[in-house]
């Protein structure tokens, strides 16, 4: 028989992760909590942006992150935010513009 840490056990990982996306950590409980400062992904589907790369059009949401414009992840204002792909973002803090 396998371990359990939590000493339950599923028919298959489908039933595990419904269990898990009632019973696992949200918010400030979750261990990456970081007092609500890094909320500005829902912020920009909430204000409904299109998610899409403001520097090379990509639309894969999968690979998008929100860039601050002026560095600053406290300044959540929606002026200064932006959708990047990952390599768009690394490019814009590297000092390259595509």
């Amino acid at each position: 028989m396998r371990k359990s840490a939590m000493k339950k056990f599923f028919c298959g990982r489908s039933c595990l992760a419904t269990w898990k996306n009632k019973h696992a950590p949200k918010g400030e409980w979750h261990f990456n909590w970081k007092d609500g400062h890094g909320s500005y992904r829902g912020l920009m589907k909430r204000r409904g942006l299109a998610a899409v790369c403001h520097d090379c059009g990509l639309k894969d949401e999968r690979v998008l992150v929100v860039h601050h414009l002026d560095e600053n992840r406290r300044n959540n204002d929606i002026s200064n935010l932006q959708w990047l792909c990952r390599n768009c973002h690394y490019l814009a803090h590297n000092g390259k513009t595509v």
